[in-house]
């Protein structure tokens, strides 16, 4: 099996059976870019980039199948600032704009950008919603709230309505969501847990943050708990935990890169995607 591994200095493609991690950035990050979030559709690889410091705007990098760069769209700081995670749904690109509390929906023909805003209230990152997902077998889109020191919520909305189901407290400063045998499942990236429902289980003194999960495994993206933020480039080296459904340890894979923010299945389908393969075997 393939994964795509987004991480603070780079993108890598990584296979599970050999362990080898392939970098496939032509060349190097700059220095202010940071890799984050993750889609497709059947023509391109879409890789959520941000710039750290400055005015310069957020970017989604285009791949093609050879994993080469083809393009790129651009994203005014009204719009997107500070980006999540994102997800291909419906035709349409969806962003996580955590900085501004808001999702952008760019269509295929990258025009007539939507702004989705699920909490009326201040323009600013009050919530520090990361993370989104349709579940494919639900008229359902659900957003991970951070919510910084006050504990994490799961927000749960109707699709296409976008109406406010409910809010589910999981975890503190979580990140992904997603389902397994029908239990709803996040990450408690402070606590270093899987939270499933009302269950939970410690895993490891680390930073989750990234899942994927395929017929039979489960993957999460390991980070160092750095407290300093300008530090984790350098001391975060960053992993890939691979779990059965049972939450069975099974094997770790470094990927060397800093902190792991993204992780996808590439040839299979991910149960916390939209379970169409980039590539096929």
């Amino acid at each position: 099996m393939k994964l795509v591994v987004a991480s603070r200095n780079g993108i890598s493609q990584v296979d599970t059976e050999t362990n080898i991690v392939t970098p496939f950035f032509e060349d190097s990050l700059p220095e202010a870019w940071d890799a984050y979030g993750i889609s497709w559709n059947h023509e391109g690889l879409f890789v959520i980039v941000r710039v750290q410091g400055g005015l310069s705007l957020e970017r989604v990098l285009i791949y093609n199948k050879k994993l080469e760069r083809v393009g790129e769209m651009v994203v005014g700081q009204d719009q997107l600032r500070d980006a999540h995670q994102t997800m291909w749904h419906d035709d349409k690109l969806w962003i996580v704009s955590s900085g501004l509390n808001q999702v952008v929906c760019i269509p295929e023909n990258q025009f007539d950008t939507t702004i989705w805003i699920p909490e009326e209230g201040e323009k600013g990152d009050r919530n520090h919603i990361n993370s989104i997902w349709f579940p494919p077998d639900e008229d359902k889109v659900y957003l991970v709230a951070h919510n910084f020191q006050k504990g994490s919520e799961i927000w749960e909305f109707t699709y296409p309505g976008l109406d406010l189901i409910q809010k589910t407290k999981m975890g503190f400063q979580a990140h992904n969501v997603a389902k397994v045998n029908g239990k709803l499942m996040t990450l408690s990236s402070r606590e270093g847990k899987i939270i499933m429902d009302d269950e939970s289980k410690k895993i490891g003194e680390y930073y989750g943050r990234g899942l994927a999960i395929s017929k039979d495994r489960i993957f999460i993206g390991q980070s160092a708990i750095i407290p300093d933020r300008n530090d984790r480039k350098l001391s975060s080296q960053g992993a890939v935990l691979i779990y059965d459904k049972d939450l069975n340890f099974i094997k770790k894979i470094i990927i060397n890169q800093g902190e792991v923010r993204e992780v996808r299945i590439l040839d299979e389908p991910d149960e916390a995607h939209h379970l169409k393969p980039w590539l096929t075997k």
